[in-house]
This record gives structure tokens, C-alpha cells and sequence, in this order.
């Protein structure tokens, strides 16, 4: 489902990187807007978990 996107900090204030990165697409952090969020996609019922092997291995 959709609900209000975030990306303030845990004080109120939107971080500079936001700032920056809506700023390079021409646009205003969307803060408010009706959306989807990644950590709570991840947590949906109709996905299942694969293991992928070394993933995170850095050489």
C-alpha cells in the first residue's frame, strides 16, 4: 500500500544528501506524498527470501 513518504532525520530536518540528490533531477523532495517504501515492500507477505551466495563479499 501507499503512505506519506518520509525523508526527514529523526529531528524534523531534511538531510542535505536528499536536498542534493531531488536537486540534481530538477525536483523538490517529495516529503508527504503518497508513495511506496522500500523497507516496507520488503516485508510484504508474496515475497520470498533467496539466498544469493557472497553478496557482500568486497575484494
Amino acid at each position: 500500500g501507499q503512505e506519506p513518504m518520509n525523508f526527514l532525520d529523526s529531528e524534523g530536518n531534511m538531510p542535505s544528501y536528499w536536498t542534493r540528490l531531488f536537486d540534481s533531477i530538477g525536483m523538490s523532495a517529495p516529503q508527504g506524498v503518497l508513495g511506496t517504501n522500500p523497507q516496507a515492500m520488503s516485508k510484504e507477505s508474496v515475497l520470498e527470501s533467496v539466498e544469493v551466495g557472497d553478496f557482500w563479499h568486497i575484494r
